[in-house]
């Protein structure tokens, strides 16, 4: 090759070089931010937090139901995960009524108990044909069976029996997803604690049930903002006295009255993505209700969308990193649990858990001022 080709060459990859590094720059910075922000994985990988007695702290993780035990600060697996049979959900009640479902092959409707060997089989005496669906960390289980000859769907405590919520003339329809709100999922359904039943059907439909212990039904069919909820995919909620905030998973936050469930108004538009019960915790400082966010990007920091409920015409939002968010960042939560208000714990899948404490004034400031987060595995109950 002579001189002058070698030196065309390299100037083409020069430029190459600089065309290529400017447009990735952003990517770049991106990747190097995620990295520094990163902490590093800790062996455990949390699925869900369960629940506090005394000096103990139940949760389940990828090797089965583990607790904490607060004065020898080390962890106890009480059910282990096999190959064959992997706990999928779980109740906490008391030491010895730990009650969860798993895949044992073939499958049951089983839901078994920690030291007892009878477990229990959740039921509708209105239904046959009966399956169990999903069981909740609040005790209640999705049963699924044939009323009248149609399809129903009922909410059932495993314990007793006693149905919570029926779900009837749903022929075409599955069960999409129970919405519960973030840190309270472990707690009895109420109507300060309500949670969302969605079915979809297959054109991608969906119906909602915004279920307290009156049963109020949440309507399918009124037009929000120019939308129908049976287009819009849920994916939590903040309920507040009387106000309810609603956000979907491509990031809109709606704003209604959970007394008239006929009127929604959209308040503002995240542009990001978030799962099915995504972390969504609600802070009202009085006059303000923030809702603190974590989308579906592990990298994205927590983003903050606040209203002011006098006047809920629209929203804010900003991301925070600082505070108690400072550890959050490129993280991926899996449970969070409230200890007491504004106080959280918050379980991540490869990162270890954090307690947080939450300044309500300062919810949406990134500053070290909204509060405080403590390091991985190092948080206290």
């Amino acid at each position: 090759m002579t001189k002058k080709k070698i030196t065309l060459s390299l100037i083409l990859f020069s430029i190459f070089t600089l065309f290529f590094t400017s447009c990735n720059a952003d990517a770049s910075l991106g990747l190097y931010r995620q990295i520094s922000q990163s902490i590093a994985p800790v062996g455990i990988k949390y699925k869900q937090i369960l629940g506090i007695d005394g000096t103990k702290l139940y949760f389940s993780t990828l090797k089965g139901i583990e607790v904490r035990d607060k004065s020898t600060g080390t962890n106890t697996v009480l059910i282990s995960n096999t190959h064959k049979d992997i706990i999928q959900a779980a109740h906490f009640n008391t030491t010895d009524t730990i009650a969860y479902i798993k895949n044992r092959l073939p499958s049951t409707n089983n839901v078994y108990l920690l030291n007892n060997t009878v477990p229990k089989t959740p039921t509708d005496p209105a239904l046959t044909s009966v399956k169990l669906l999903n069981f909740y960390p609040n005790g209640l289980a999705m049963i699924q069976g044939i009323n009248d000859s149609k399809r129903q769907f009922s909410l059932v405590q495993y314990d007793n029996n006693a149905v919570i919520a029926t779900f009837p003339d749903l022929d075409g329809y599955s069960l999409e997803s129970v919405i519960q709100m973030t840190g309270h999922d472990t707690k009895a359904v109420s109507i300060a604690k309500p949670i969302i039943v969605g079915f979809v059907d297959q054109s991608g439909k969906y119906k909602y049930y915004f279920v307290d212990p009156a049963v109020t039904q949440l309507s399918t069919t009124t037009n929000i903002a120019s939308l129908k909820l049976e287009d819009l995919r849920i994916a939590n909620f903040y309920k507040n006295n009387t106000a309810l905030l609603l956000l979907t998973t491509d990031g809109r936050l709606f704003y209604g009255n959970d007394e008239d469930e006929t009127s929604f108004t959209q308040l503002v538009n995240a542009s990001k993505t978030y799962d099915v019960n995504a972390f969504a915790y609600g802070v009202d400082d009085g006059t303000k209700v923030h809702l603190i966010t974590k989308s579906k990007s592990k990298i994205d920091p927590i983003y903050v969308l606040t209203v002011d409920t006098a006047t809920p015409t629209s929203a804010s939002g900003k991301s925070i990193r600082a505070g108690y968010a400072g550890n959050l960042d490129s993280v991926e939560i899996v449970s969070a649990y409230e200890k007491a208000l504004n106080q959280l714990l918050v379980a991540t899948a490869d990162n270890g858990m954090f307690s947080i404490t939450i300044e309500p004034t300062k919810a949406n400031e990134d500053s070290s001022d909204n509060g405080s987060s403590s390091g991985s595995e190092q948080y206290v109950f």
